[in-house]
């Protein structure tokens, strides 16, 4: 069977990506996973983005260099990756549903969730997941 990565993004971030005013989004980890990915808020798949790199560890420079892309504040980023290395996964393409769609989210799940096809077969095409 299928399955499609959805990554989990918080308010007021998922909303700047979806609208294109978001390209980064900061994380802790590096990331391998490339192409077309779903991005959940909650329990809802909101639409989809371009994961087309992964760039870091990122200075303190670079970091604050680059606020337009990633729309994070120094205070928001000295709390989140206390004492950590933080890269930039780089997104590109958003797709925004107008209506999100409600998915069983996995308990625990906090950076990735595993969406299954069948889930989503009326919305893949709308959401460029096949070519």
């Amino acid at each position: 069977m299928r399955t499609y990565n959805g990554l989990i993004i918080k308010e007021p971030f998922i909303s700047m990506i979806l609208n294109g005013k978001k390209t980064w989004e900061i994380r802790t980890r590096k990331t391998r996973i490339r192409g077309r990915i779903l991005v959940v808020n909650k329990s809802y798949i909101r639409g989809s983005v371009n994961l087309v790199d992964c760039i870091g560890p990122l200075t303190k420079e670079e970091i604050m260099r680059n606020v337009m892309r990633h729309r994070a504040t120094m205070d928001f980023i000295n709390k989140y990756a206390v004492g950590k290395r933080i890269y930039a996964w780089v997104l590109e393409d958003p797709i925004k549903l107008e209506k999100p769609i409600k998915i069983k989210k996995p308990r625990g799940a906090q950076i990735w969730v595993k969406i299954n096809a069948n889930a989503i077969k009326e919305h893949i095409k709308k959401l460029k997941l096949e070519r």
